[in-house]
């Protein structure tokens, strides 16, 4: 048996619905203003795309740095950041101490956020860059350390916390590698919350290109390939008939 509700701000495949795209991910009941965040990404990658006027996309190039790099890695791992804390939030997600005190959500760390892995799939998501060193197909899987409960670390988020807080010493670390990482995995949390809506943030995307599972559209610099998803993970609804009720959605986490 299905899921027969949307969890809030998780897309998944629809057992009635198999594509990825899905009116509910922009309903004002699910996130009010869903084009936010698609917007802010939308102008992070429009920057990345002036850097790469001057720096080559290219492996040769993965352990250059630059204050112009710096910049666009702390908006790109702060929008992460604000994304998943939201999920969580949302999702009715609480944090207690050794007391059974509720910490505050401004305390929440990687260790919260790492969470969402098992739930989102987050590991099982491939980015391809589609204009590395004028080819197609440089696969990034930026959250495979993590993968299946692994406590290992993601090494470009750790990397974005030491030069944030320690840029005169950790300067070197706003790479275009890390910064590349970042930026596909800000694209992977984007996708499993709205699926080929991430592609436009003005209105309801509903074509994309889809051919060997590879999910794209020509304006986009990543493509993406999802998960697969067992049977019972799946949602199981017709959103046109849910959608008159007075709240068609659920929190994951059940207090």
């Amino acid at each position: 048996m299905g899921i027969n509700k949307p969890y809030y701000r998780m897309l998944r495949p629809n057992k009635q619905n198999d594509g990825y795209f899905a009116d509910y991910v922009i309903d004002n009941r699910n996130i009010i203003d869903w084009s936010s965040p698609i917007r802010a990404y939308d102008l992070i990658i429009a920057d990345f795309k002036k850097i790469c006027e001057y720096i080559d996309p290219s492996d040769d190039n993965y352990t250059v740095y630059s204050h112009r790099l710096y910049e666009i890695f702390i908006r790109a791992c702060t929008e992460l950041e604000s994304n998943m804390k939201a999920i969580l939030k949302t999702n009715g997600y609480m944090k207690k101490n050794k007391k059974e005190e509720v910490i505050d959500e401004d305390w929440w760390n990687i260790n919260d956020y790492k969470k969402l892995e098992p739930i989102l799939k987050l590991s099982d998501y491939t980015v391809l860059i589609n204009f590395w060193n004028g080819g197609r197909g440089e696969k990034c899987v930026p959250f495979q350390n993590i993968a299946n409960g692994n406590s290992g670390n993601l090494v470009w988020y750790q990397n974005y916390n030491e030069v944030k807080h320690n840029r005169e010493k950790k300067f070197h670390l706003a790479s275009l590698e890390n910064l590349l990482n970042s930026l596909c995995g800000l694209f992977v949390i984007l996708f499993s919350q709205y699926g080929v809506q991430v592609f436009s943030p003005y209105q309801s995307v509903q074509s994309y290109d889809n051919s060997g599972k590879i999910i794209h559209k020509d304006s986009s610099i990543f493509s993406i390939v999802p998960p697969e998803w067992q049977d019972d993970e799946k949602y199981d609804f017709n959103w046109s008939k849910i959608r008159e009720e007075k709240n068609p959605f659920e929190k994951y986490f059940k207090s």
